[in-house]
């Protein structure tokens, strides 16, 4: 059965510490302007932080499926985003339950993190 998009931030949310030494310092869901994104009304930002480490914000696009075609589209609509926010730290964060060898060297191609 495939999960939802809602139940994959609730399961990152519930088993982070499967990432150690990341932590969650807080989610944020926030309504983006028309001009930033006509087409995407809100984006989900994460903020990272690292055990005793620096932190950083990542905009977050969660998918249930990561089809090549999914990934693609996925990607190009997070770079146009991202390219349109004041803030150039926020890092493109996709996250999928499984992703193909194909579509992780897509990702590696475009420096995106997944």
């Amino acid at each position: 059965m495939r999960l939802k998009e809602s139940e994959i931030m609730e399961q990152l949310e519930r088993e982070i510490d499967r990432y150690a030494p990341l932590k969650i310092k807080s989610i944020e869901q926030k309504t983006l302007s028309q001009d930033i994104s006509p087409d995407i009304f809100a984006g989900t930002f994460i903020e990272f932080c690292i055990a005793d480490g620096p932190c950083f914000k990542a905009m977050v696009e969660v998918k249930t499926v990561a089809t090549p075609k999914i990934i693609s589209k996925t990607t190009q609509q997070l770079a146009t985003i991202l390219s349109r926010i004041d803030d150039k730290n926020i890092v493109p964060l996709l996250i999928v339950p499984y992703m193909g060898t194909q579509q992780s060297k897509m990702l590696s191609e475009r420096a995106f993190h997944g």
